[in-house]
């Protein structure tokens, strides 16, 4: 019966409340962050999934660079998990990747999110990288941090070639590397470094990516906590444990019990 299908469609600014009412009774969510933001985007698609006429559940379909196709934001009605709507969003986002020319479609969820997980391993997505969480307060207002010089040059390849911006994942791309270094966001040399920008909450900082040797790193982490006093916190995602203890001495926490694990979907 109609009423009982699953429709799909972009979603718009008369949706507001609806999305809304189902990411406030999820609990701390960042819709509200992003809504408008993910309303006005012309590439890609943030489609509503509709049952009986209302909105059940929403996600984002991003192009991030030509070819790379991203998921996020994935959020369904919480009385009505479990019925194929998490599911019926995703295909759709799949053909989507499809049409618009993408080779890979990626999205990122927590270890022991064993729903989303379930799901992307059925829809034929691969686990791509494992990474672990940091995070601490800058240092005070006048604190001694070590110097630290920009990078104008590339940072070494990962070994997954994915590499981190906040909570979106990328192929490493050298010409994205390349304006990352024009915009200042990349400090040391080759032997190590760090990759450090703004995040999409303004009182937030992400490190985003580490290359060295672990006690080479050490003042980068230092370096990184001397911010103005409307950072209120600095984030460091990370795919390598070799750097967790140099994290940890530098004052940084990992606050999580899990990990972020990204799938890939090559189209």
């Amino acid at each position: 019966m109609e009423k009982n299908r699953i429709l799909i469609r972009p979603a718009q600014p008369e949706d507001r409340g609806q999305m809304l009412a189902i990411s406030a009774a999820i609990g701390d969510d960042y819709l509200d962050h992003v809504l408008d933001r993910w309303l006005a985007e012309e590439r890609g698609e943030f489609s509503v999934a509709l049952l009986g006429g209302r909105i059940v559940g929403y996600s984002k379909f991003s192009q991030l660079l030509p070819g790379q196709g991203w998921l996020q934001g994935a959020r369904v009605d919480v009385n009505l998990q479990g019925q194929g709507i998490g599911r019926a969003l995703t295909h759709h986002h799949m053909e989507l990747a499809r049409i618009q020319g993408c080779a890979t479609l990626r999205m990122v969820t927590d270890s022991d999110n064993i729903a989303s997980r379930t799901l992307a391993e059925k829809l034929g997505f691969f686990l791509a990288g494992e990474y672990t969480r940091f995070r601490c307060a800058p240092l005070s207002q006048g604190a001694a941090v070590p110097q630290v010089e920009k990078y104008m040059g590339l940072p070494p390849i990962p070994g997954n070639g994915i590499v981190s911006a906040g909570w979106t994942f990328y192929s490493w791309d050298e010409a994205m590397m390349e304006q990352w270094a024009l915009e200042g966001k990349l400090y040391g040399s080759c032997q190590a470094g760090m990759a450090m920008m703004q995040g999409n909450r303004r009182e937030r900082v992400n490190i985003l990516m580490l290359w060295g040797a672990p006690e080479e790193v050490r003042p980068l982490l230092t370096f990184a906590r001397r911010q103005p006093p409307t950072v209120e916190l600095v984030n460091c995602i990370v795919s390598d444990d070799k750097y967790d203890q140099i994290l940890l001495d530098a004052g940084y926490k990992n606050l999580d019990d899990h990990t972020m694990v990204v799938y890939q979907y090559n189209l």
